[in-house]
């Protein structure tokens, strides 16, 4: 092997015994190939800063044993992966990930949140979210594709409507033993009541969660049923 020690700038070294074929090294880092892999590290504990495996192919960042074509690593505090996109005209995409082939199951894209106090799989801080569009026209826009409808799944599934500027006047569609139940709901949404019941049987309930008729109206006291003619006003 050849060696060429300079003590200003480091060390550069060929070699055909060992882990490496070549290497740079100095007090800051060191980038060396051998194996048929690239490393390039940083500081006397040669953190890995990037890493080309030759066998697999697969790049890693952060971290000196990728498992996948591009690996990232880190455990510092901000982002991960950070891609931004500046061109001025026309449609442009910050990043763009398709899976395509003849693979059983196709997942464009999987995220996953997990071990913190708050965990967010996904969020859109601007911009509208289009699922089988890509001009959507609302905040949230489904095109419905081949199944032609939208799913919720859980032990007793919910829908809320929040409104922003006001105190505990929510509403919210609530699924449990086969009873679609519309009830409100408060801002922590651990305190709810039930307005109107809907049975499978399509007997419909008002202040009752268990209707034995057709239109089942349950009051404590008072009128339970008023009709007002819009013409004169009068009441039956």
């Amino acid at each position: 092997g050849v060696r060429i020690k300079a003590a200003s700038i480091g060390n550069f070294v060929f070699s055909s015994n060992g882990d490496y074929a070549v290497r740079m090294k100095n007090d800051s880092g060191n980038v060396h190939i051998g194996g048929g892999n690239i490393y390039l590290e940083y500081g006397a504990s040669n953190s890995a800063i990037l890493s080309v495996l030759g066998a697999s192919g697969n790049v890693g960042i952060g971290t000196s044993s990728p498992s996948y074509p591009l690996h990232v690593s880190t455990s510092t505090a901000g982002r991960g992966l950070y891609v931004a996109q500046t061109y001025g005209t026309g449609t442009v995409y910050g990043a763009m990930i398709e899976a395509e082939g003849s693979s059983t199951t196709h997942i464009g894209l999987l995220t996953k949140a997990s071990g913190a106090t708050n965990n967010y799989g996904l969020i859109v801080s601007a911009g509208s979210v289009g699922i089988g569009t890509t001009t959507p026209d609302a905040d949230f826009h489904i095109a419905q594709g081949t199944h032609n409808r939208v799913l919720i799944s859980s032990n007793g599934p919910t829908l809320v409507f929040k409104e922003d500027n006001t105190t505990n006047e929510n509403w919210a569609f609530y699924h449990n033993a086969g009873v679609m139940n519309l009830m409100t709901m408060d801002d922590s949404y651990g305190s709810s009541s039930t307005k109107v019941s809907f049975l499978q049987n399509g007997n419909v309930g008002i202040g009752t969660t268990n209707p034995d008729s057709l239109l089942h109206i349950e009051k404590a006291g008072g009128a339970t049923l008023r009709i007002t003619n819009s013409s004169d006003g009068a009441s039956d």
